[in-house]
This record gives C-alpha cells, structure tokens and sequence, in this order.
C-alpha cells in the first residue's frame, strides 16, 4: 500500500479499516484501502448533490487460490463491502473494487513495482473520470482482477457467471 500511495501521490483515505458487513457469518469487513472522487450532480427535480466514486482496493495474495476463499464468499463480501460504503458515502455511490495480487508466479512474471504502477493507472483514471461523469456501473460493484494466476481463475468465472457484480476486464479501465 506504502509503494501505491506513493505511485497516485496521495494517500487513502482508509487503510485496513472496518466497514461492516454481514454474509458468511462473518459481521465485519476491512478492505485494504479505500479512496474517492466526488461530482456535482442535478437531479431532475433540479436539486444539486453530491456523487461519489469509491474504489476499495484489494490485495488477493497468491489470488486467493487456496480453498479458504470460497467462490459464493468472496462475491457475498464485494456486496458486503459496497453496501458499507453506500451507508457511509451515500446510496448512490457508485464502488469499484480493485483486486491485485501481489504474488509473483510463473502465470505472473511482472515485477511488483510494475504491477503497483498498472493498478496506480487504473485508479488514477477511475478518480479523474469519476470527477466528470459516471464511470462504471452505478447499481452493482464494479470489479477487476488484476494480476491473477491460474489458482484464482475461478474467483472470477464465478463473478462473471453471478450475474451480481460488474466484471471489468482490467486491460479496459483506462478505456472507460
């Protein structure tokens, strides 16, 4: 987190902070980081307010390839954590939850400082973007893999199949 704090220039609002939660038996969650971008917006009744693009980040070490993290789990706490941030940051935020994995694989022979610099690029351009427009979703968690070996596949073939997240292909974001 200290090297993409350091890449985006700024630090996250959050960091390991608890935000709620309730799927899985589990009564808490804790994102790594979270960060935002807010807009303007008028509503049709002429009303002016204010939108938020939160973007959690995640850190998915060896891309949670070990049986611990279960498919219906891990998809159960994105919506834990984007239900936590809309009761912080207002119903209408629209969430973002990157996920990277850190670990260098045979799949992954990308350096880390790499890695940290593409996550960094992606959530530059969902921060700035997000001070303009609606980017991404604005009713589902909008979700990106980076960075993930064979193991965690099956993390995100499962939240494509769900039909309950958004799954943004992570060599698109700087295209949205």
């Amino acid at each position: 987190m200290d090297m993409l704090q350091e890449f985006l220039g700024m630090n996250f609002e959050e960091l390991d902070q608890v935000i709620g939660g309730t799927s899985c038996s589990l009564p808490i969650r804790r994102p790594d980081a979270i960060t935002s971008a807010y807009r303007m917006c008028t509503t049709k009744d002429g009303e002016t307010t204010l939108q938020a693009t939160v973007v959690a980040v995640e850190v998915d070490e060896n891309s949670h390839a070990t049986q611990q993290y279960t498919l219906e789990c891990e998809a159960a706490r994105m919506w834990d954590i984007t239900d936590a941030i809309r009761k912080q940051r207002g119903e209408n935020a629209t969430v973002w939850v990157v996920r990277m994995n850190p670990t260098v694989t045979t799949a992954c022979d990308i350096d880390l400082e790499t890695r940290v610099q593409a996550i960094g690029d992606a959530i530059a351009h969902i921060l700035e973007a997000a001070e303009n427009r609606q980017i991404g979703d604005a009713i589902t968690p909008n979700v990106t893999y980076a960075f993930y070996n064979a193991g965690g596949q099956r993390h995100i073939d499962h939240a494509r199949q769900s039909g309950g997240v958004c799954v943004v292909d992570f060599d698109t974001i700087l295209l949205q």
